[in-house]
């Protein structure tokens, strides 16, 4: 881990995250926009993918986008095949370079695809094999929630693939109160593991336990963090967050937590537009997941 003093002039990994959505596509890349010139954002488009040939016409478009990085992050819808078939390509040439490579994989809810959630579960467990490690994030959580409808369901789960990208680049690319290297990352997220995600903010008294205590009961987190082998976590916060609210909210989740504290790694950023809010995210992986 490094603090910001340590953090300035050293190399920054590029993060690289490959997207075959073009609706998706545009929303990251606004978010990811211009605060962060080491992350790269790659469209495999339509045309690449209804080729017969499909890794002679992939092969050239993304082998300079994985070898020029550090991290890279594959956004894969679980219903659609071709996307499982990149994501396995991405992670095939990546690996040959000791590359990481991180799929988000979106399993969609019962009004999006019935048919398709019956038979996922085979899919997720070849896809986790094909990766370093999958973060699955669920919409059928989504849809249970109350007075959500079809668009909102999409407009939050990509909301859901925003904050796990941040969760996990802002930590290494952003000079923060405390950083972490790639190494750190891969150390959790390795061993074509299964991992979830939970998410939580608050403002005001005791705010950085009140955003770790709801990113620790996030529906997201579908296996409990005690089950976790390793964890990621990330706290961001506005300019007056500091160290005793970082200290707060890590051992909130801590205390919480089975897995030996080596092998829970934080980071901390400010974001000058939170203000008076703190938001954790937990990235929990090393799950035995078997379904």
């Amino acid at each position: 881990m490094h603090t910001m003093e340590e953090f300035e002039g050293m190399y920054l990994p590029k993060s690289t995250i490959f997207c075959t959505c073009q609706d998706r596509y545009d929303r990251i890349g606004g978010e990811f926009n211009c605060e962060l010139d080491n992350v790269n954002k790659a469209l495999i488009k339509d045309e690449f993918l209804n080729e017969v040939n499909i890794e002679g016409i992939i092969y050239p478009f993304i082998y300079k986008d994985v070898y020029q990085s550090g991290v890279c992050y594959v956004i894969v819808a679980l219903e659609k095949e071709r996307d499982l078939k990149i994501a396995k390509y991405i992670y095939n040439i990546a690996k040959k370079k000791d590359i990481l490579t991180i799929g988000i994989g979106i399993k969609p809810s019962l009004s999006q695809n019935k048919e398709f959630r019956e038979i996922c579960d085979s899919r997720i467990e070849m896809l986790k094999n094909n990766l370093d490690s999958l973060v699955l994030i669920d919409n059928e959580i989504l849809e249970n929630s109350e007075n959500i409808i079809l668009d909102d369901i999409e407009k939050q789960s990509n909301d859901n693939v925003i904050a796990t990208l941040k969760s996990m680049i802002y930590p290494i690319s952003l000079p923060g109160v405390i950083n972490i290297e790639v190494s750190d990352l891969k150390y959790v997220m390795s061993g074509n593991t299964i991992a979830y995600i939970g998410f939580g903010s608050a403002s005001g008294d005791n705010k950085a336990e009140i955003a770790a205590e709801q990113a620790i009961n996030s529906k997201l987190l579908v296996e409990p963090l005690k089950k976790a082998a390793k964890q990621l976590l990330m706290i961001e916060g506005g300019p007056s967050m500091d160290l005793m609210e970082i200290y707060k909210a890590t051992k909130k989740i801590t205390d919480v937590s089975d897995c030996d504290t080596s092998n829970i790694f934080f980071g901390a950023v400010i974001n000058e537009d939170l203000k008076d809010e703190i938001r954790v995210s937990i990235v929990a992986s090393g799950y035995d997941v078997e379904k």
